[in-house]
């Protein structure tokens, strides 16, 4: 939102203020400041740009696309970040109208399998609504 109100309404406002067309003295132009200069390249590009509309338009797209090409390989994304800890959380959500031994029981079937593939080292249970959700610790596999 701050670069939208200062794209939309700042900007704007600092060129009316700083950037005031330079008025001609008698017939002749006054000297050119920088601002000038780069007023008329902003200008010529932008005419240029309107006119080869087309052209501006796949020119992104496949500026988009080689960037994606470039760098796409040597990213390295990953759906879950590395567990800085060897445990998990599990949050069993019964519909309502179930009591504590049905998820008390679903929670003791989970370590069960957990337990079974030989993974899981200890447990600690919160059962209830509460702040804190059952925890598993697991071995470390090299």
């Amino acid at each position: 939102m701050v670069s939208l109100v200062l794209a939309v309404v700042y900007i704007p406002i600092m060129e009316v203020w700083l950037i005031k067309p330079k008025e001609k003295k008698n017939g002749n132009e006054t000297k050119k400041s920088i601002t000038d200069y780069v007023q008329q390249g902003y200008e010529r590009i932008l005419g240029w740009t309107f006119r080869h509309s087309w052209i501006t338009i796949c020119g992104g797209i496949a500026t988009v696309v080689i960037c994606l090409l470039l760098i796409g390989p040597q990213l390295q994304i990953r759906m879950m970040p590395t567990a800085d800890r060897n445990q998990f959380a599990v949050e069993i959500t019964l519909p309502q109208g179930k009591g504590l031994a049905e998820t008390r029981a679903i929670a003791d079937s989970v370590y069960k399998e957990l337990r079974s593939m030989g993974r899981a080292t200890g447990r600690r249970a919160w059962i209830g609504d509460g702040l804190l959700r059952s925890t598993c610790h697991l071995k470390r596999q090299a």
